[in-house]
């Protein structure tokens, strides 16, 4: 048995006794807990589980309901998904069975004492002068330019390591580079290895009063509904500790990642960039990047992803020559992925060594924003590796990422930062996309927009723009508009608001910044939606002899008997007359190959009742595949009962009673 096995062998049999220990410590914890008066805990700590949003309850028909677009509201736990949930297997970051030997801080590398600890006590004849750790600095290399334009796909993953060995001993030792390659030896064996990351802000200007930077945390492959399913905690730090927008209609406008985040970060289509930046399919540098626009304005900025070999410049692209940003993960991820990347399931790596490859990402989201806290900033941190290929995996993302927020709350990152939450769309495959809800969901990511108390209060009509949007039909190209405003606050003063709104009454425009009012009668085809996207529902009169409709109408009355069925005093209801009937569907016409079998259609009945002449009118689903029909919202009566219900004092129920 090597050196190294036994080292291993007897750090993990260490492990293994202090794993067990804690347990104990938890359980007994736990048991105390139980048996104290008060066990209400905060919701941050509530296990994952069914969070109804109390702002639907009691009227769940629609997101949207304007007269361009009418968005459905569908319940995130609906039975006809409940069975696509379950729990998600853990990653296993276990490379290196004696732990994470060194560790970081944000300037700095050391050595984990309880490790070093370990090792030595695993093997007595080890001196600890005989484990060894040292780093390596790297970069990335540019490639020079060429005239003919013909790029290879490495121009964008070139690096050089540095050739001098920087000793790490039992102490702190301050890094001075971005990236680092840390290894570590007992008696010449290797025995650990890790990467590290220390972005920094660069050449940027400092905040001043009443200015804001820019922070982008995305998530690839996340509904809004599966947000709310998976990320609980997240959900309500956004919503309760911090002031948020959360965009109700927020649509998607193209497949997927590349097509969702190229009008993002440009404000275009793939179309439109092709014929003038990305004419050759090879490298972006002359695009016109969002980020570009913050560099002019004196920000520093920074761009990284997880996944990296499936990143959204580089995947199938050629990504760029010249570093895009200030501070450029793309490099970092790719050498620590193919070195240390573990429990690849599908397409991503879920680990890096031992750590979740997401937690990386958020280490070095978290190093960035908090280091150039006093700077003027514009970041995008993007991970896929949780969320590209699996409904319920980001479930493990809940935690580390309030834990991630609470930090940034903790250093009063939120006074002076305006943090946009967002997704590029929704799952696009798996069991769940086969339902009618799946179908939506994948159309339909999620944005959440915060901002500090001081700019709510300062550019006050700006932020009851944003706020009235929430429930208007959105889009990645809004949000591009949003995102240039901010660069200059000016934009949002109360005047400016004022006049840029009157003159975009004049004129239809397919990006309009969330600080603007969205057009109450906005369609797909107006924000740049096409047809196979859309998610709005237009209705049109239908017969009211149809089959359908009387279906429909009959389930509308069982509905409301199935109320009444424990007041014996109130009589059974029937259909006496189908006074009118609509039918709303997507606005889509392109059907989907993957939705025929689950695509839904929406009737609007009005019908009057017997015994009582009572008129009712309400929405009812019908799911194509199963032939069920549905009342989805509140069931309005339009006429006066009168004395018909005074048998009964239940104020929903008396309109629906007539007395016996």
């Amino acid at each position: 048995m090597t050196l190294w096995m036994m080292i291993a062998n007897r750090s993990h049999e260490l492990l293994m006794r202090k794993q067990l220990l804690l347990l104990g410590v938890v359980f007994l914890s736990l048991v105390w807990l139980l048996f104290q008066k008060d066990t209400s805990m905060p919701i941050l700590h509530l296990p994952p589980g069914r969070i109804i949003d109390t702002e639907f309850e009691g009227q769940t028909a629609f997101l949207v309901n304007t007269t361009g677009c009418r968005i459905p509201y569908m319940d995130p736990f609906d039975e006809l998904i409940r069975e696509y949930i379950e729990d998600a297997d853990p990653p296993k970051c276990d490379k290196f069975s004696i732990g994470r030997l060194v560790k970081a801080d944000y300037d700095s590398v050391y050595i984990d004492s309880d490790v070093l600890n370990n090792i030595i006590s695993a093997n007595s004849s080890i001196d600890p002068n005989q484990v060894k750790c040292h780093y390596n600095e790297f970069w990335r290399v540019e490639q020079p330019f060429r005239k003919d334009g013909q790029y290879s796909l490495s121009v964008d993953t070139k690096v050089r390591f540095s050739s001098e060995n920087v000793e790490i001993k039992n102490r702190t030792v301050i890094v001075k580079e971005e990236f680092i390659k840390v290894s570590c030896e007992v008696k010449n064996e290797p025995i650990y290895t890790d990467y590290f990351a220390f972005p920094r802000s660069r050449r940027a200007k400092q905040k001043e009063k009443n200015s804001v930077s820019i922070s982008l945390i995305g998530f690839d492959s996340v509904s809004r509904l599966n947000l709310h399913r998976q990320m609980p905690r997240t959900v309500a730090f956004l919503k309760e500790k911090i002031i948020s927008v959360e965009m109700l209609g927020y649509n998607k406008v193209g497949d997927n990642t590349f097509p969702n985040m190229i009008p993002v970060l440009v404000g275009r289509t793939i179309e439109e960039i092709k014929k003038t930046c990305w004419q050759q399919e090879n490298i972006f540098d002359d695009c016109p990047f969002i980020w570009k626009k913050y560099k002019e304005s004196n920000f520093s900025t920074a761009y990284y992803e997880d996944a990296s070999w499936m990143g959204l410049f580089n995947y199938q692209k050629y990504g760029f020559r010249k570093q895009p940003t200030d501070f450029y993960g793309q490099i970092f991820s790719l050498m620590a992925e193919k070195e240390l990347g573990g429990d690849k399931r599908l397409n991503a790596h879920l680990c890096i060594g031992n750590r979740m490859v997401l937690n990386v990402l958020l280490e070095n989201a978290n190093k960035y924003i908090i280091r150039s806290k006093k700077a003027l900033t514009w970041s995008m941190f993007w991970t896929s590796s949780m969320t590209h290929d699996f409904l319920n995996l980001p479930r493990l993302a809940d935690l580390p990422f309030v834990e991630f927020m609470e930090n940034l709350y903790n250093n009063e990152i939120f006074n002076s930062t305006v943090f946009i939450f967002m997704s590029d769309h929704g799952i696009r495959w798996g069991g769940i996309r086969s339902t009618y809800q799946g179908y939506m969901e994948e159309r339909l990511p999620f944005l959440f927009i915060s901002f500090p108390k001081w700019f709510g209060n300062t550019y006050q009509l700006a932020t009851q723009n944003l706020k009235a949007n929430r429930r208007r039909l959105t889009t990645h190209f809004d949000l591009h508009e949003t995102l240039l405003d901010l660069i200059d606050l000016s934009n949002l003063q109360d005047e400016v608001i004022i006049e840029r709104t009157n003159n975009l009454n004049h004129y239809a425009r397919r990006g309009i910044s969330l600080f603007l009012p969205v057009p109450e009668n906005r369609t797909c085809e107006d924000a740049g939606i096409t047809e196979n996207w859309c998610t709005c529902y237009t209705s049109k009169s239908v017969s009211a002899s149809e089959p359908l409709v009387k279906k429909a109408a009959e389930a509308l009355v069982n509905y409301m008997n199935s109320l009444l069925k424990d007041h014996h005093e109130c009589s059974e209801l029937n259909v006496h007359e189908v006074l009118s009937a609509r039918i709303e569907q997507l606005m889509s016409t392109v059907e989907d190959k993957d939705s025929i079998l689950t695509k839904s259609t929406d009737y609007i009945v009005t019908i009057i009742t017997e015994p009582g002449n009572g008129i009712f009118e309400a929405t009812v689903r019908h799911r194509i595949s199963s032939d069920e029909f549905t009342v989805i919202n509140d069931v309005s009566r339009l006429n006066t009962y009168g004395d018909q219900s005074k048998c009964i004092s239940h104020y929903l129920l008396k309109l629906y009673c007539f007395c016996l």
